[in-house]
């Protein structure tokens, strides 16, 4: 079974990094559990993920309908990587469970790029 998702070459992430993402990735089209392994890159990651606007793919499908809730948490946090207007729009769809809502509420309101990839940008759009 493949990824669910396609992402880039993250050239611009530094190997351990990649190597989180790849292996996150590689539970969810193994059917692991991947809560934990998300939490934990995001945690790590935050300040790299940014660097590869492909990812943005990961956490669209993480907060798509038919996850489980502590995913679709997650995919919110991870989007906030993301600022763009797709981004946005995803986050600002997401009103089905209250913690859910919650979780998208925290990210389109986490303008503070401190600890983001320096290429991290808002754009007017978004």
């Amino acid at each position: 079974m493949g990824l669910p998702v396609t992402i880039g070459t993250m050239s611009a992430i530094p190997p351990a990094v990649r190597y989180r993402v790849l292996d996150a990735m590689g539970r969810i089209a193994a059917r692991e559990e991947v809560a934990s392994a998300f939490a934990e890159l995001i945690q790590v990651g935050t300040p790299w993920l940014g660097a590869d606007p492909s990812l943005v793919e990961v956490g669209l499908w993480m907060t798509e309908g038919p996850r489980d809730v502590a995913i679709r948490q997650l995919g919110c946090a991870w989007l906030a990587l993301f600022p763009t207007e797709r981004s946005i729009e995803r986050l600002a769809a997401l009103s089905t469970e209250p913690s859910v809502r919650d979780a998208a509420i925290r990210a389109l309101t986490d303008r503070q790029l401190r600890d983001k990839h320096p290429s991290t940008r808002w754009s007017g759009v978004a």
